[in-house]
Parts: structure tokens; C-alpha cells; sequence
């Protein structure tokens, strides 16, 4: 049954159980981008599998008008969420996820430090509403202190990072040297926020036109996505999305210890 869904023992419209969070009109964010993030998150808490609702149906259930709709689902397509099928709609592309757990968190900041010449061009530091961070991390207030950074090493972009940091903590960060070395550095040293645990998510995605222009891809490139979580004690701080050049990044995860060989 197109455009419906079983929830709770009975059928409901799909496209308006998608709509938990109303856009805001009045946002400095286009609605456009806030119904991408939101059919986003959707897509990635599993909530929206197989077909996506229609046109209209986003339309009428967000409040949006049918340009809004067709520019965030082009967005998506182009970040590989979605497949338009010839005469059958748009499908969320399915994704195999094979999970796991490591004990040691991967630092971007500390390899390139390791490799030399690291350097961070920073992009923009403003604070300002992300709803999808806010969302990830459990906080009702949306302001967050967000800062955009291309980092490398030897004048060579490896990647595009965004740490979306809570208030007022994170408002340190607005007038702090940010051209090398570690946001956690940065934070510790001038609000002391300890960060003691996190979480990070390995993903794929294909890079939009804006991701595209910042690393100098075309436009659909595969690259490698890091979803980070970070927490001082219990308190959220930090949801950062670090997109990296898969043949630019070698990753290696040690679990154990082989007799004869040092840890890493």
C-alpha cells in the first residue's frame, strides 16, 4: 500500500509519522535542508526503509512546498541515501551494517601530528541551531557552537570535519586558535571539559556538491563518513561528522594481543 506503513497494530501515513519534528520557517536553515536532515536521520535510525513516500505526500505532512521536497530529496540521492526508480518512485538504498567495538578512540588530530606538517584551514566557527546534533545527542537546546575545519598534513586535504559542540561550553572555541592540534585540547584548557568517552560510527558516503568542492572530488565519490559522540562523565559535548578520503586514510584496529608482536 503505497505511502502507508503499519505502526502499532494499525496502518498510518507513512509520510506523516516521518514529520515528528515540524520545520521551522523562521530558521536561518532552508527548509529544504532541515526535511533532508530530518529524512536522513530517519533513514539511519532505520524508521524509513523501502519506498519513500511521495511528493505530495512529504508536501502535505511537512508543510512544504513541492520544490523543498525535490531539492532535499536530490540532496539525498546525491549523498547515495536515495534511488529514484523509473516508473516505481524513490527508494532508500539499502545498507549492510556489520558493527563492532574497539577500545581506543581513533584521533584524527594525533596521526597527522604523528605524520608532520599537519595543518587545519579553518572554514567557519559560529554558533547557531543543528537540530540533527541535538538530536543525536538527547539535548532539548539546539544551539550549538559549530566549527568546520579541511585538516591535512604536507599541504594535502585529508578531511572535511564538523564538531558541533554544546553551550555554553563550547563558546570558548569561538575566538580560539584553531589552525592545528585537537578541538579536546582547546575545550580542556579553557572551559576544563575533560572528555572521558565516546562513541564513533563508520559509514559510506558519496559526496554532495558542497562536500565535492571542499576536498576537490566529483560530485558522487565514495567517501569514508565518522560519526563521532563525545561525553564528559554523563554530559553530551560534542556530535561531529568527519568526512575522509578513503585512499588518503588507513585505518588499523588491534583487538588482543599476538604473542611476540608490540601493541599498537
Amino acid at each position: 500500500m503505497p505511502g502507508r506503513a503499519w505502526l502499532e497494530g494499525g496502518v498510518v501515513d507513512k509520510a506523516a509519522m516521518l514529520a515528528r519534528n515540524k520545520l521551522d520557517p523562521t530558521s536561518p536553515v532552508p527548509l529544504w535542508v532541515q526535511l533532508s536532515n530530518e529524512l536522513r536521520l530517519a533513514i539511519e535510525e532505520g524508521r524509513l526503509r523501502d519506498r519513500l513516500p511521495s511528493e505530495p505526500e512529504l508536501r502535505d505532512a511537512f508543510g512544504v512546498s513541492r520544490s523543498t521536497v525535490r531539492e532535499a530529496i536530490r540532496r539525498l540521492r546525491a549523498e547515495g541515501y536515495l534511488d529514484a526508480r523509473q516508473g516505481r518512485g524513490t527508494f532508500v538504498v539499502p545498507r549492510r551494517r556489520f558493527e563492532g567495538y574497539q577500545q581506543q578512540r581513533f584521533s584524527l588530530a594525533a596521526r597527522l601530528a604523528d605524520v608532520g606538517e599537519e595543518f587545519a584551514t579553518v572554514l567557519d566557527v559560529k554558533e547557531g541551531p543543528d537540530e540533527r546534533a541535538a538530536s543525536r545527542l538527547g539535548v532539548d537546546d539546539p544551539t550549538f557552537v559549530i566549527v568546520r575545519r579541511l585538516r591535512g598534513v604536507r599541504d594535502e586535504v585529508v578531511a572535511l570535519e564538523e564538531a558541533t559542540i554544546v553551550v555554553p561550553e563550547g563558546r570558548v572555541l569561538l575566538d580560539a586558535p584553531l589552525t592545528h592540534g585537537s578541538i579536546y585540547e582547546a575545550l580542556e584548557q579553557r572551559a576544563r571539559v575533560h572528555v572521558t568517552a565516546g562513541i564513533d560510527e563508520v559509514s559510506a558516503i558519496n559526496a554532495d556538491e558542497s562536500v565535492a568542492g571542499l576536498l576537490s572530488v566529483p560530485v558522487g565519490t565514495a567517501l569514508m563518513l565518522v560519526e563521532r559522540r563525545t561525553y564528559a562523565g554523563s554530559r553530551p559535548i560534542e556530535y561531529r561528522r568527519t568526512v575522509l578520503m578513503p585512499e588518503r586514510i588507513h585505518f588499523i584496529a588491534q583487538w588482543g594481543k599476538v604473542e611476540g608482536e608490540p601493541s599498537l
